[in-house]
């Protein structure tokens, strides 16, 4: 087990190197998968601090089927050692090539793929952005605002419209340092490689206006999907006459931009906004 090998070759190279340090014996599996229940429990079972999963003092708070299973110095070592990759094989942080997701990237290689057979998509998917929440030391943390998460890593999901399964995920390293600019066309291409292998789906495809655009939708009916999204009127390349002169419309009061591609406006509701 990939997590169980790495974690104890970290853990005997840098146990003990404190006076005070705690004793520490090898992982195994069932503790490792016993470990990683307990981290799943604790997320539905929320307390203010680490230390009350174990204390026996107040029984209306008291968590019995976590204290049973693992003692907490046990727990606390296997959190303070845990690792997915061995970190002699990291690349500088001068090198142009270094992977800024070394450490979990055996981890991601595992468990992506394990979303799509484990699962089957309804008709219409989402490709959205979500935050992992982090607050600490790292080069590529963002802050978005209008979040509910505002600090953490930032991820490009398709999730199932249905339910919110997150079926595929991208996260966000930043702008190409090599390059010294950022991506040229991020939006399309993160939607765009997130459909990979899901044209003879069938699915329909909805994003909001940090994704839209005429030439994106263009491509993805190319493709074989159906799309819907909003838009934003000052958008580059947004048709001039929807915003001015309203020209082409339809009977529906919809306006033709290109093929199978039309937009109308959502009035009343957002200023300058339209679903393409």
């Amino acid at each position: 087990m990939l997590i169980v090998e790495e974690t104890n070759h970290f853990a005997s190279a840098n146990v003990g190197h404190t006076p005070h340090a705690r004793p520490w014996h090898d992982a195994t599996v069932p503790e490792m998968k016993a470990f990683l229940g307990m981290l799943i429990l604790m997320g539905i079972l929320d307390l203010p601090r680490l230390e009350m999963y174990w204390q026996t003092k107040y029984r209306l708070i008291a968590t019995s089927g976590i204290s049973s299973i693992m003692s907490r110095v046990c727990f606390e070592q296997l959190f303070r050692f845990l690792h997915w990759a061995n970190n002699a094989n990291i690349l500088p942080s001068t090198d142009p090539s270094r992977d800024k997701l070394f450490k979990v990237r055996k981890l991601l290689d595992l468990v992506l793929p394990k979303y799509e057979t484990e699962y089957t998509l309804h008709a219409s998917v989402t490709i959205d952005e979500a935050m992992i929440p982090f607050k600490g030391r790292l080069s590529f943390k963002q802050y978005i605002k209008n979040k509910p998460v505002k600090w953490g890593i930032k991820a490009f999901v398709l999730s199932d419209a249905t339910n919110g399964y997150i079926y595929r995920l991208q996260v966000y390293t930043g702008k190409n340092i090599e390059a010294s600019q950022p991506e040229v066309g991020l939006c399309s291409r993160v939607v765009l490689d997130l459909l990979v292998g899901l044209e003879d789906l069938g699915v329909d495809v909805y994003t909001d206006n940090y994704y839209t655009s005429p030439e994106l939708y263009q491509e993805l009916y190319k493709r074989g999907f159906n799309a819907c999204g909003t838009v934003r009127t000052n958008r580059r390349d947004f048709p001039k006459e929807l915003v001015h002169k309203r020209k082409l419309e339809s009977k529906d009061g919809s306006m033709i931009i290109g093929p199978k591609v039309h937009s109308c406006p959502l009035s009343g509701l957002i200023r300058d906004l339209f679903i393409l």
